[in-house]
């Protein structure tokens, strides 16, 4: 019952960030993804090892969308209705991992979901805690700089969880997730960098765009590789084995591998999964420079975020020829 609840409460959640403005691409891949997977989950047809690695990527990637505005103070910030959606999907997550708890999985196991589950809840509550309180609230502002330390602290954490966690013990998922969790360190490492040097510089300085930069392509990059380990190794059930074993396009056409080439092979995927991140923050960057461009106003691109700035010697002379 209780975790029927919080099926429900997870998908009305979902829908009224949809249907609350401001409406925003994040909220609509937000809802869709978050009903799918209450569905899928709810009816019995979905698979919580495929959904346990397409929902952390598809908030990486709103992650890496929201680490790229100038307004964050060198780390997302997240809207009351998404943080609070965000925070009731892992809390439903949790509960399924005992509602549907399988044998099979150690119980070790079971717990360390369960704890990045928490450690994820609290991390999305804790980046949308600006706008439940309001920016002026006092609260709000020591979170805002208790966030230097929380969001690099918990992604540490997880990625030192991550590093020993035991679930799949096949060779190239093992070899998948000690990458995944060096990716999650990385994000920690970005984070504090770009927190740090927005404590000395304006956000419209060339360091704090570049740090911001960074930090969306390591959000980025752990979407991706979230997303290539449901191609590669969680795609379909392989009933022909066992009920609960799990293939990807890996296993469908590198079958035969030798165990040596495991780890050329994974980070193949790394560097293939890189390039295309690349992409994809060159892309976010150009539409989110644009978005930002004030109307009537002449920007000169140097970079992703580069504008043209106008010397006060320049106007003067300008204003002298004019009245010349």
């Amino acid at each position: 019952m209780l975790i029927l609840l919080a099926y429900t409460a997870t998908a009305v959640a979902a829908v009224a960030v949809v249907c609350s403005p401001p409406r925003s691409l994040s909220a609509w891949v937000l809802a869709i993804v978050t009903i799918s997977f209450m569905l899928t989950s709810w009816m019995g047809i979905g698979s919580a090892t495929l959904w346990g690695h397409v929902v952390p990527a598809m908030f990486s990637f709103m992650l890496g969308t929201q680490a790229l505005k100038h307004d964050g103070g060198g780390v997302p910030q997240l809207s009351k209705r998404i943080g609070a959606a965000s925070a009731l999907v892992f809390l439903t997550t949790f509960l399924r991992e005992f509602e549907h708890r399988d044998g099979r999985v150690p119980i070790t196991a079971t717990f360390t979901h369960c704890t990045i589950n928490v450690l994820l809840g609290s991390l999305f509550l804790f980046m949308s805690i600006q706008d439940i309180l309001g920016p002026a609230h006092p609260l709000a502002v020591k979170a805002c700089l208790a966030r230097t330390v929380s969001d690099p602290a918990t992604f540490a954490f997880l990625g030192l969880l991550l590093r020993v966690h035991q679930h799949d013990v096949r060779p190239m998922p093992v070899a998948q997730h000690n990458l995944l969790a060096q990716i999650v360190v990385l994000v920690a490492v970005c984070s504090l960098v770009s927190a740090l040097v927005h404590k000395f510089v304006a956000p419209s300085h060339r360091a704090a765009k570049a740090t911001r930069l960074l930090l969306a392509y390591a959000y980025v990059l752990m979407g991706m590789w979230l997303s290539q380990m449901c191609l590669t190794l969680y795609l379909t059930k392989n009933r022909s084995v066992e009920p609960h074993v799990f293939v990807g396009l890996h296993d469908m056409y590198f079958k035969d591998l030798n165990p040596l080439a495991i780890e050329e092979v994974a980070r193949m995927y790394l560097a293939l999964s890189g390039w295309f991140s690349i992409v994809v923050v060159v892309a976010l960057a150009a539409w989110q420079d644009e978005s930002e461009q004030p109307d009537g106003q002449t920007w000169m691109q140097r970079g992703p975020y580069a504008v043209s700035e106008v010397h006060p010697l320049d106007q003067v002379d300008d204003e002298a020829g004019n009245h010349s």
